[in-house]
């Protein structure tokens, strides 16, 4: 039970991060993390 409040509790985090990027298309997020 343990193990899945932290995977929720994780999610819930990187939700919150992503936050600020969803508005950029997906592609153009990737181009940004991984440049090639």
């Amino acid at each position: 039970m343990t193990k899945v409040k932290q995977t929720k509790h994780k999610i819930r985090h990187r939700k919150r991060e992503s936050k600020p990027y969803h508005s950029l298309p997906r592609k153009k997020y990737l181009r940004y993390t991984y440049p090639e």
